[in-house]
């Protein structure tokens, strides 16, 4: 749901400066909980009158929740309970537990942490682990940090903050392969959705489109009840994920809104959104803004402040903090009644999204053109580069699990994407929206992309993979153009030479 803050009962901090934080974001005053030597203040969603959690007052045990789940297809309220009862009986079939969330078990006087697998949903903590919270804002208040050099400069250039750095000495960000459970730490549970060494698929093309699709309507279907029930907001672009996740979304009867950004001239995306909404019989949200250069000062100031605290003091790849419409109010304005928003990062996945041609790369190059950035090589000088490269090569590579003196795979650089640049980059939106209303990105679902990963042999050097996935879904769908140029029902073979 919304946020929350836990810490240990003896220790001494600014409390007040805590509470200053979550009222300037906006959220209510929060439920107060005593765990054994912890107390907790947990906050609900902002446009949702919704508990986040289930308490049993007379055992002193319960399940608490921010971000967005859903488990056993329930509704929010049914999935806490679903899922705490299955936590008790050591039962929790993680293959049936979607979404970005944390998840915070108390039982038998000990507190236990969920997280999703790709660790989207954020988790911070002190090196001491005292403060825990889905704010780094909020443990920012708490103490003085020295700051974090290389891990601001990997920001700067790539847009993200991989593995369990953060900007500051002192507070570490959530990450199962740095996070290790002992006696004087809260445990995390390891998420065990069922993941297996891929397997690159032999079935053939128009197969494995058809596997995919499969896999996705069966995941949809599953959600069907949570999106009937609070209604969807998308936004909708002239390229292959958002119209993938339309097709999704249409075949499950979805109560679907529809968005596009406004600009002062008609876009390509804007044209092609207004065909999708007319051939769907959709109403095009479109709201007019004033764009950055024509802001005033005092509009730019009132942005910068307003998204710091909406995006928790992170500034990502994709979610820069002065338009108009990575704001909370233009959030808010987009959703009107409806309380579930979706996007379709990852879905990547189903196409060459980095067009490469090669099976196998130089690992240190594409880690200079893929994360740090082409034109940000050369702004930095040359032991610059190689002081920031040799920190992110062994960031990246541990991730990966493989040695930073080999070559990369296509498979890895696709497992970069989704399990990597995801989290730590645009996964930040999960973060922002999730505190005001319902949020979900299906494509990263882990078990959804390790099966992606077994189309890599079919994937060429283009889109015609996700093309053919949104045609088999809804034909009429793929034969409206894209900004490729092109339409989805068929990808000519010009396309192929020009990418």
């Amino acid at each position: 749901m919304g946020a929350f803050f836990l810490y240990k009962n003896d220790i001494d901090f600014d409390l007040k400066s805590v509470d200053d934080i979550f009222t300037r974001k906006e959220f209510s005053k929060p439920k107060y909980f005593n765990l054994g030597e912890y107390k907790l203040w947990l906050y609900k969603k902002q446009l949702i009158d919704e508990q986040n959690y289930y308490y049993d007052k007379n055992r002193n045990s319960g399940i608490f929740s921010v971000g967005t789940l859903v488990y056993k297809s329930g509704s929010y309220s049914e999935s806490l309970k679903k899922l705490f009862n299955d936590f008790n009986k050591s039962a929790i079939d993680y293959d049936e537990l979607i979404g970005s969330y944390a998840v915070l078990f108390y039982s038998n006087n000990k507190p236990v942490f969920l997280i999703d697998p790709l660790n989207i949903q954020n988790i911070f903590y002190t090196k001491d682990q005292q403060l825990i919270s889905n704010s780094f804002l909020a443990l920012m208040c708490c103490g003085n940090y020295d700051l974090n050099k290389i891990a601001c400069l990997e920001n700067l250039t790539s847009g993200c903050i991989t593995g369990d750095d953060t900007m500051v000495h002192g507070i570490r960000r959530y990450h199962h392969l740095y996070y290790e459970n002992d006696q004087t730490r809260i445990p995390f549970l390891k998420n065990k959705t069922n993941v297996k060494q891929p397997i690159f698929s032999s079935n053939g093309f128009h197969a494995s489109v058809s596997e995919q699709v499969e896999l996705l309507r069966t995941h949809f279907s599953k959600l069907a009840g949570f999106i009937q029930e609070h209604g969807v907001d998308i936004g909708l672009s002239g390229g292959f994920d958002s119209r993938l996740l339309l097709a999704l979304l249409n075949e499950i009867d979805a109560p679907v809104s529809v968005h596009t950004h406004w600009k002062k001239f008609i876009t390509p995306e804007e044209k092609i959104a207004k065909l999708i909404c007319q051939k769907k019989q959709l109403a095009l949200k479109h709201y007019q803004i004033t764009e950055t250069a024509d802001m005033s000062s005092n509009q730019l100031e009132s942005n910068l402040e307003e998204s710091c605290l909406f995006y928790d003091g992170h500034a990502r790849v994709n979610f820069d903090w002065l338009p108009n419409y990575r704001t909370k109010w233009y959030r808010q304005t987009l959703l009107g009644d409806f309380t579930l928003g979706m996007n379709g990062i990852a879905g990547e996945q189903y196409r060459n999204y980095d067009n490469t041609l090669y099976d196998r790369q130089n690992f240190r190059e594409w880690l200079k053109f893929r994360h740090i950035g082409y034109n940000n090589i050369f702004a930095l000088d040359k032991d610059g580069l190689n002081y920031l490269t040799d920190y992110l090569s062994g960031k990246i590579s541990h991730l990966l699990g493989i040695n930073p003196e080999q070559k990369i795979s296509k498979l890895h650089t696709k497992r970069y994407h989704a399990e990597i640049w995801v989290p730590s980059g645009p996964g930040i939106r999960n973060n922002a929206e999730n505190q005001i209303s319902y949020f979900m990105s299906p494509f990263t679902e882990r078990y959804l992309l390790q099966r992606s990963y077994q189309i890599v042999p079919y994937l060429g050097i283009d889109g015609k993979f996700e093309a053919a996935m949104i045609n088999s879904l809804d034909r009429e769908l793929a034969g409206i153009p894209s900004s490729y140029g092109i339409d989805f029902q068929r990808i000519p073979a010009g396309y192929t030479t020009r990418t």
